[in-house]
């Protein structure tokens, strides 16, 4: 269902943007983080962030929350996608490593290569516009068919 949504989306003018902000309206701690679903496919997911002033913490770099909300966001839209119709899903850890200062447009990508009946975590990489990775973050889930 999700992948149709994306799918529609994309064949319109402006479809991303609309899907990031139906993304932001059903799911409301998204909302915040203004991102950009850049791809959406099959067990796969990348989505973007710019660094706002709102998004920044004292070292002016952006905030491990956010990171984390990314990274969880984006392995979550990737999970979605291998979601069979009356499956669902429950977060039941998050754990990060952060590695540098996160400045600018941060990029978040998760491959899921398991199928829904095997799968219990993903990883999310999120990269800075040099390529080089900021944060890991680790999502554990639960789930039920």
């Amino acid at each position: 269902m999700l992948l149709d949504r994306w799918k529609w989306c994309l064949a319109v003018p402006g479809g991303r943007w609309m899907f990031a902000r139906l993304l932001g309206w059903l799911v409301p701690y998204v909302g915040p983080l203004s991102v950009d679903v850049e791809e959406l496919t099959q067990g796969q997911a990348r989505v973007s962030m710019r660094e706002r002033w709102s998004l920044r913490n004292h070292v002016r770099s952006i905030h491990a929350v956010a990171l984390v909300n990314l990274g969880e966001l984006t392995a979550n839209l990737a999970l979605t996608t291998l979601q069979p119709k009356g499956g669902r899903f429950l977060v039941t850890g998050v754990q990060a490593e952060y590695l540098k200062k996160a400045r600018g447009l941060i990029t978040c990508r998760v491959h899921l290569d398991q199928d829904w009946d095997h799968i219990r975590e993903g990883v999310a990489e999120l990269t800075d516009r040099a390529g080089e990775v900021v944060c890991r973050v680790k999502v554990a889930w639960n789930l039920k068919s």
